[in-house]
């Protein structure tokens, strides 16, 4: 699992790379400088919703920001076509809730967002 730290070290380095400033960055998220500048340093947490909005802004997909060993188990189709539910291990059932769980609280908050419209 991806770090805090390495969540924002990649976060900024796609920033700089696509020539954004933490000042435009934090205007997406509705966030200030600072904290942009501390969830590039690994001080702040990033909610699901901040994810796919860095990610919606940075131009990348949100799998991006997963750490290199989760994109390839989650993008290689044999790993899930071939294994059965009593396969997965622990720390992959604990992985898999997880990713459940917080796109669960995303659709939620992206449909009450989308009623008070």
């Amino acid at each position: 699992m991806i770090t805090k730290e390495e969540l924002g070290a990649k976060i900024r380095q796609l920033r700089i790379e696509r020539g954004k400033s933490q000042e435009a960055l934090g205007v997406a998220l509705s966030r200030t400088h600072a904290t942009i500048s501390d969830i590039e340093r690994g001080k702040t947490d990033v909610t699901v919703r901040d994810l796919y909005v860095i990610a919606n802004f940075l131009d990348v997909p949100v799998t991006e920001f997963l750490s290199i060993e989760e994109r390839n188990s989650v993008a290689h189709p044999s790993f899930v076509q071939s294994r059965d539910a009593k396969d997965i291990t622990p720390k992959e059932k604990k992985y898999a809730d997880k990713v459940s769980d917080d796109f669960i609280k995303l659709a939620r908050e992206l449909a009450k967002d989308k009623s008070n419209e």
